[in-house]
């Protein structure tokens, strides 16, 4: 399930910073995704709060979950750090690699990725996809056996 495992994120991230993290999500209901589709959400938030830390001078961050009403999982992340200067031309190799897996993998759950930050004004990051064509997406596997004991 998704709560918990951010939780684990959370408590991880407050025993190797000093920063203030607050977590909120509105559902009581478990949020389960294909694994494949979970490790991409996980990897995402994962990254973001290792960019917190390591690069964002911030006092306070925050990750909230909430499930809309249309069936949407929309997750934001922010900070109230020095925020980034997010390019504007061609990426030079091994720059912002952290920021391009994070889109990729956000493209891979056919998700919209939302990245606003403004020099001293921290950062917000946004992921927001349709649950249920997550779930559906994910292809059924069928395994057949036979044993012939003689």
């Amino acid at each position: 399930a998704l709560i918990p495992a951010v939780q684990d994120i959370v408590k991880r991230f407050r025993t190797e910073s000093d920063i203030h993290i607050f977590f909120q999500h509105t559902t009581n209901d478990p949020i389960k995704l294909p694994d494949k589709n979970h490790l991409e959400v996980i990897r995402i938030i994962q990254e973001s709060v290792n960019n917190i830390r390591k690069h964002s001078s911030a006092n306070v961050a925050r990750i909230m979950i909430r499930l809309t009403n249309s069936g949407r999982l929309h997750i934001l992340i922010e900070d109230d750090g020095v925020g980034l200067k997010l390019p504007t031309g061609r990426i030079k190799p091994g720059e912002q690699i952290g920021l391009k897996s994070m889109k990729e993998r956000a493209s891979r759950l056919k998700a919209d990725f939302t990245l606003e930050s403004e020099p001293g004004e921290g950062t917000r990051l946004i992921l927001e996809f349709d649950l249920q064509k997550v779930k559906q997406t994910q292809p059924s596997v069928k395994i057949e056996s036979q044993f012939n004991l003689t």
